[in-house]
């Protein structure tokens, strides 16, 4: 019926807004040289399942965090944040 698609539309919706809500949290959980550090550990011998469950976060943000991050030695963090600044300014 309507009535049943509707709400599974509405319960669809909010499980879509919660998630997105968590993962914008994520990046607030961790400073820039944290996820550097994180990034660093899958270079060991840690494997991503670990380090995620470890970290609580998903495969997902580990793997974008490595894209963003994974160059990126802990003295460039500094310039990091200046360029992201800069970006907000403008």
């Amino acid at each position: 019926s309507l009535d049943a698609v509707t709400s599974q539309i509405a319960a669809v919706r909010l499980r879509l807004f919660l998630k997105h809500k968590e993962q914008s949290h994520e990046a607030e959980k961790h400073s820039t040289e944290e996820i550097i550090r994180i990034v660093r550990k899958a270079d060991g011998d840690d494997t991503i399942e670990s380090i995620c469950r470890g970290y609580n976060i998903s495969k997902a943000t580990f793997h974008r965090w490595r894209r963003t991050y994974g160059d990126m030695d802990l003295a460039d963090t500094q310039r990091f944040k200046e360029l992201e600044k800069e970006n907000v300014e403008l």
